[in-house]
Order: C-alpha cells, then structure tokens, then sequence
C-alpha cells in the first residue's frame, strides 16, 4: 500500500470513530459532549 492510501485509511477510521463518540456522548453524557465541541470551536476560532 502507499503511504496516501494508509493515511486516507487512518483519516477514514478516525472520523468513523469519531461519528461513534459523538453517538455515544449523546447518550450517555451529552453536556459533556457539548462542552468537548465548544472547546474545539474555541480552538478553530483563535
């Protein structure tokens, strides 16, 4: 394999991974999950 496809392959894993977190702090927990993407948005801004 090349070194594009592996780093698509991991981007790919990771953004599903993601899509599960995010599903699961829905559930379970979603002022935390709420708190966790303000601070990204915090982070993306500055």
């Amino acid at each position: 394999m090349s070194d594009e496809l592996v780093v698509l392959c991991m981007v790919r894993d990771a953004a599903s991974n993601l899509q599960r977190l995010s599903a699961y702090l829905d559930r379970n927990s979603p002022s935390l999950k709420g708190w966790i993407f303000a601070k990204q948005k915090d982070g993306v801004v500055k």
